[in-house]
């Protein structure tokens, strides 16, 4: 059953034990969506203001609604829609740019320098985790950008349109890909491709495309061009040539690393059985401002569930219960309240509220943890010595750490009445004194001039002040 907090409530214990739980994961997964973007300035997609309204009020003809501009199966059907769809990312993109990463996005970096972060998901397309200095998939090392200096030759030959003059690196190996931390599951828009070819290029607006000689949404392919003219050239037929579209995934429309994809998934949700398996789990999976609506953002958080739930029965089994502290649970952070009845068996616990805010007392948390790991050397230390004053307490103890036990023996039993009887005098004469500040500098000393290394230090002592002090506490010479 789903439990519903308000962020707001800083007195609820709930609320604060699955804050405390969020601050000590070791392998945490998070799951976003847009609603982690609004507080850089870039609207979501199913608010009154986000973007889905924005295009169903600018192209009232052509779309019926926002989500149309997304479809595959309605943006490609005439030139118009895909003069639209072009125009709009184009702008989209350029708000992109100028925007900086939010507070949420500095706090998944700080989870992954922590190394607590497992991975993120997110269906964004703005790219403010790799602002933020995230780790980011591209998925492109069967299919690399072209090196500009071989368009620039073949441009020079053809007379084509401008190409890119930077190259984009990409990664080289899966390998690399299955240690990313960032897993965008609809693209991004850094680069552009060829619906025909599949060819790359560098994303830039309008604006920037002159001076950068990058390329924009719905100009013809380089590679298309520099193939067709070939041909020609050649005495032969000219070829079709592609458009450059941005490389995101639209609704309907089949995911280009989709294998990819799956096997890094495979790697976050194992099979519990052992153990050691489970240490390969996530013990915290957080879902932050998404609705809970895309049918594979759906699947994959029921995947994630269904593996803390493995472990959560797993650890069920080996030991009786369970607190909140040592439990895997799944967490939805969102504004407004998005699960339904459908999610109560797989969500935990729905806290309603900003994204930022959980950020803020988390990090709180952080830093208290930060604080008490500075001077835990210090307070172990103190903590031995205590233990070795009590220790030392025993003369019996004592005997066996002297290697002539019959002097040292008689000494601290000189001693130790020597100090009783100066307690009774520092008190008045009583015994039951209420002197409680000579009483606790008196039992604070009494373990070490009951051992003989302590009885022959307090006779070096060197100072007269350190001197004079010691006959005044104890009445003792030293």
């Amino acid at each position: 059953m789903t439990i519903n907090l308000n962020l707001g409530n800083k007195r609820d214990d709930v609320l604060k034990s699955v804050i405390q739980r969020i601050a000590d994961a070791k392998r945490c997964v998070v799951v976003t969506g847009a609603g982690v973007s609004v507080n850089a300035g870039i609207p979501d997609f199913r608010s009154p203001s986000g973007l889905f309204a924005q295009v169903r009020k600018k192209h009232k003809g052509l779309f019926t609604s926002g989500r149309d501009l997304f479809d595959a199966s309605l943006v490609f059907r005439s030139d118009e829609t895909v003069s639209a769809f072009n125009a709009f990312i184009t702008e989209l993109k350029a708000q992109c740019q100028q925007t900086q990463p939010t507070l949420f996005h500095r706090w998944l970096a700080r989870m992954s320098q922590r190394g607590t972060l497992r991975r993120c998901y997110t269906q964004n397309i703005d790219g403010l985790e790799e602002k933020a200095g995230l780790f980011v998939l591209h998925p492109h090392a069967d299919n690399p950008v072209p090196s500009p200096t071989d368009l620039q030759q073949q441009q020079q030959r053809y007379s084509l349109s401008p190409p890119p003059s930077t190259h984009v690196q990409t990664i080289a190996s899966r390998q690399m890909a299955m240690q990313c931390k960032v897993v965008p599951l609809h693209g991004d828009m850094r680069f552009l491709v060829c619906g025909l070819c599949r060819g790359l290029f560098p994303f830039e607006t309008a604006a920037r495309l002159r001076p950068s000689g990058g390329m924009v949404a719905g100009m013809p392919c380089p590679k298309c061009s520099l193939r067709s003219a070939k041909r020609v050239e050649d005495g032969h037929r000219p070829l079709l040539i592609g458009r450059l579209r941005p490389d995101i995934v639209l609704y309907n429309e089949p995911h280009p690393h989709q294998d990819l994809l799956a096997k890094i998934i495979a790697m976050d949700t194992p099979f519990i059985r052992t153990p050691s398996s489970a240490s390969r789990a996530p013990d915290v999976v957080l879902i932050a401002g998404t609705s809970l609506k895309v049918y594979g953002c759906k699947q994959l958080i029921r995947s994630l569930a269904k593996t803390v739930q493995q472990v959560n029965a797993l650890h069920s089994q080996r030991s009786a219960g369970g607190s909140l502290a040592k439990r895997s649970i799944v967490v939805v952070v969102n504004k407004e309240p998005v699960c339904t009845a459908a999610w109560a068996d797989i969500i935990d616990y729905q806290l309603i509220g900003d994204v930022d805010e959980l950020c803020r007392r988390v990090e709180r948390l952080w830093d208290r943890q930060q604080k008490i790991t500075k001077w835990m050397p210090q307070v172990k230390r103190w903590q031995g010595q205590q233990q070795q004053a009590k220790k030392f307490q025993d003369p019996a103890s004592a005997i066996k750490h002297t290697k002539n036990s019959q002097s040292p023996t008689k000494q601290m039993a000189g001693n130790s009445a020597t100090i009783a009887a100066s307690g009774k005098r520092r008190r008045g004469g009583c015994e039951d004194g209420n002197d409680g500040d000579n009483d606790a500098r008196y039992d604070r000393i009494l373990p070490l001039l009951s051992t003989p290394q302590g009885y022959r230090r307090s006779k070096r002592l060197k100072t007269r002040r350190e001197q004079a002090r010691c006959s005044a506490l104890f009445s003792v010479p030293c």
